[in-house]
């Protein structure tokens, strides 16, 4: 029951009874991880999967993202594909984030360089962040407040604020193409890896950087 193509993504959700997985034939599948059962196989979208998200507070749905430039959110009580986001033009979608609370998607792209994000109950566009010059790599959401993190291939990591209309906080330089990003449990630090195989830590609040390793 494993995928025919090379994994290209991997998500866990919170009460680690699910895991998905995501290939580059554009199919996601559910497993149990109690017992190593491949309970579904998702086939809607149709090319590679670039990122699989689970909403912190919700374990019956996950997000995905695919360089078929779509979002699809999917229920795993019924096992449908129930939701699907498009940018309005065409592009290869790079990474995906949700909220806690299932309410907000958002998702960077290759090119242009901007992050989208939509409603999931309506799947409307409600914002387009603008300001990266490179593609979008990965983007993650606080679980404390209403930061979105991004990084990008420009060599920075940008903090957003998504609800109050702030913008982005700062711009913060990694020395290198940004790989990947994620927030600490309390939203006050944030780490980035880059191509040179740095890891930076920084502290937001006071745009220190805390380690390089």
């Amino acid at each position: 029951q494993g995928h025919d193509f090379d994994i290209s993504a991997l998500s866990l959700s919170t009460d680690s009874n699910f895991l998905v997985s995501g290939s580059g034939d554009g199919k996601i599948k559910v497993w149990d991880t109690n017992t190593a059962n491949c309970l579904f196989t998702f086939t809607q979208h149709n090319a590679k999967i670039t990122d699989l998200k689970f909403p912190a507070n919700k374990m019956n749905l996950f997000i995905s993202s695919s360089n078929d430039g779509t979002v699809r959110a999917f229920d795993l009580v019924k096992f449908n594909n129930f939701r699907t986001m498009t940018s309005p033009e065409p592009t290869l979608l790079t990474c995906v984030a949700i909220d806690n609370n299932a309410e907000i998607v958002c998702a960077g792209s290759h090119d242009p360089f901007s992050i989208y994000v939509w409603n999931l109950k309506t799947s409307d566009i409600v914002d387009i962040l603008s300001g990266h010059t490179g593609p979008i790599s990965s983007i993650a959401f606080s679980t404390t407040s209403d930061l979105l993190v991004s990084g990008s291939w420009d060599k920075t990591v940008r903090l957003w604020s998504l609800y109050s209309k702030r913008g982005d906080y700062e711009a913060f330089d990694i020395n290198g193409e940004v790989l990947s990003v994620d927030l600490s449990a309390n939203s006050k630090q944030f780490s980035a890896s880059n191509i040179k195989g740095e890891i930076h830590t920084w502290d937001i609040e006071n745009s220190v950087l805390l380690s390089k390793c």
